[in-house]
């Protein structure tokens, strides 16, 4: 038994906000227009899609991931994305499974997942984090 691994699951369950809470902060670092702001602030999964983009990190088949949260409407293969000024396509969602990388149909506004690698492209050379979708992003 490990009495702080209970103790530490416990203190996430119980002290972490869900999504629909949490994101009404966040709302305040997003620079789009209103309804953008409305929809991220209600984790509106119909709304416009955004996701931010915090981390980029080597997946286990050696390509580059970014570590996402979506912020508002959803995110599936396919979809036309804006990265800053350029137009990009989603190539791959998958959920993070450990090390592991599980592909998904869809990725709806709360869910934390791993974006594909020519979406990553888009961000260019030496990026740390960014937006992805409709609506920028202040520095955090």
């Amino acid at each position: 038994r490990w009495p702080l691994a209970a103790a530490v699951a416990r203190a996430v369950v119980h002290g972490v906000p869900p999504p629909e809470v949490a994101f009404a902060d966040r709302a305040a670092v997003v620079a789009g227009d209103a309804a953008t702001n409305a929809a991220v602030a209600a984790c509106d999964a119909n709304g416009p899609p955004l996701a931010y983009c915090a981390k980029f990190f080597e997946a286990p088949d050696g390509s580059v991931r970014g570590a996402a949260r979506v912020l508002s409407g959803s995110l599936k293969a396919g979809d036309l994305v804006a990265v800053g000024d350029v137009a990009a396509t989603v190539d791959c969602v998958a959920a993070m499974m450990g090390s592991e990388l599980m592909p998904l149909e869809e990725a709806r506004a709360g869910a934390v997942v791993a974006l594909g690698p020519s979406l990553c492209a888009a961000f260019g050379p030496g990026a740390k984090r960014g937006g992805v979708g409709r609506g920028t992003f202040e520095a955090p």
